[in-house]
C-alpha cells in the first residue's frame, strides 16, 4: 500500500510538471520476499523461483497500459533498455542483458536480444537456503540448480512445475549434462 501511495505521488508530480508523458518509470526489486511466494518455492536468499522471480513494472511513452509479458528478464536488461530508450546506440560489447524496447512496444510478441538466451544466477555463499552455495541456469522451460555442497543437480520444467516440486534430474540426465 505504501509503495502504491508513493508511486502515485511521483506520478502526480510528473503530471503537474507536464513531464508524465515524457518519462519512463521502472520499478523492480532485488529478490523475492522471505517465503510468502506461493505457488513459487523459496524466497529471498535462495535460487528457487520464489527468490529470483520479482516484479518489474515499467510505465512510459508508447508502453501499453495494463499490458503483461511473460518474457524473462533480469536486472542486467535495465542498462541496455534505458540506453536504448534514451537513444544511445553504442554500448560496450561485453555488457550483459538486452533492451526491453521490443517487449514494451509489443508485450505479447516482443523479445529481448542478448548474447545468450539463457539466464544464469549464482549464489556462492550460505544464506537463507539450506542448499548452501548454488548456481542455476534457466534455458527455455528448464531450470537446472547445481548444488556445490554435494555435487547434485536439480532439474525442473517450469512450464509444468512452477513450484519446483518434481526433480527431473535422474530421468533427464542428458538435459542435466547439457545445462551443466
Amino acid at each position: 500500500e505504501n509503495i502504491d501511495i508513493q508511486i502515485g505521488r511521483v506520478l502526480a508530480q510528473l503530471e503537474k510538471m507536464g513531464e508524465l508523458e515524457n518519462t519512463w518509470i521502472i520499478y523492480t526489486a532485488d529478490h523475492g520476499t522471505p517465503g510468502r511466494n506461493g505457488p513459487l518455492r523459496g524466497g529471498k536468499g535462495g535460487l528457487w523461483d520464489g527468490g529470483i522471480r520479482i516484479p518489474l513494472l515499467i510505465r512510459g511513452p508508447n508502453a501499453e497500459a495494463g499490458a503483461h509479458s511473460s518474457v524473462l528478464t533480469t536486472g542486467a536488461d535495465l542498462v541496455p533498455t534505458v540506453a536504448d530508450l534514451a537513444g544511445v546506440t553504442e554500448l560496450p560489447s561485453e555488457l550483459e542483458g538486452g533492451s526491453l524496447r521490443s517487449v514494451l512496444a509489443d508485450p505479447a510478441g516482443g523479445s529481448v536480444q542478448r548474447r545468450s538466451n539463457e539466464l544464469v544466477f549464482h549464489f556462492p555463499h550460505y544464506d537463507k537456503d539450506s542448499l548452501g552455495p548454488v548456481s542455476a541456469i534457466i534455458a527455455d522451460n528448464y531450470k537446472l540448480i547445481r548444488v556445490y555442497e554435494d555435487g547434485s543437480h536439480l532439474l525442473f520444467d517450469l512450464s509444468k512445475d512452477i513450484g519446483e516440486q518434481n526433480n527431473l534430474g535422474k530421468s533427464m540426465s542428458g538435459k542435466v549434462q547439457e545445462l551443466d
